[in-house]
């Protein structure tokens, strides 16, 4: 049976959804949440929520879509999250990470659309994502990432925001 109470969605007796959008929601991102192993979606975008994003989220290996944009999250991005292997959908724009994007990243097979824009990411995209044919979207601009961008895809799809109206499977030229 399906039940749904406040933003939190049950099937069976388990968390499939938590959604609680633009809830002014401060404090860090609860590890806890890394034990809710049926989890299909998280939303938690446009809120307050500061420090790291915790490396636990990657035990949600149901979790399909990851919505924690426009917050205040910081730190680094853990490579742990690379074990969410049904994630399509990675939204972690508008927030302070700093670091690297992980190569590990480039294992997530079912990823359709990966936004990190307008972070303080630093170094350079990681081969294992630009050579992902089914990645519909990848937006890392706003960021202090390298300028090494293959041929294949385009400049402008990964440092303009206009691409975000587009739609279709555009990431190749």
């Amino acid at each position: 049976s399906t039940q749904s109470t406040w933003g939190v969605r049950c099937e069976g007796g388990l968390v499939v959804v938590l959604s609680l959008p633009h809830n002014n929601l401060t404090g860090p991102l609860p590890c806890e949440i890394g034990c809710l192993t049926a989890l299909r979606e998280l939303h938690f975008m446009g809120n307050f929520i500061s420090g790291l994003i915790p490396p636990k989220l990657g035990n949600l290996r149901c979790l399909t879509h990851l919505g924690l944009h426009n917050n205040r999250l910081s730190w680094t991005l853990p490579p742990e999250l690379s074990g969410m292997t049904a994630l399509r959908l990675m939204q972690l724009n508008d927030n302070q990470l700093v670091g690297p994007i992980p190569k590990e990243y480039g294992n997530l097979r079912n990823l359709e659309q990966l936004l990190l824009n307008n972070n303080k990411l630093t170094g350079t995209v990681p081969r294992s994502l630009w050579d992902r044919v089914d990645l519909d979207y990848m937006w890392a601009y706003n960021n202090e990432l390298g300028p090494d961008v293959p041929e294949s895809w385009s400049k402008e799809r990964f440092y303009s925001e206009k691409e975000l109206e587009r739609v279709g499977r555009e990431n190749r030229m």
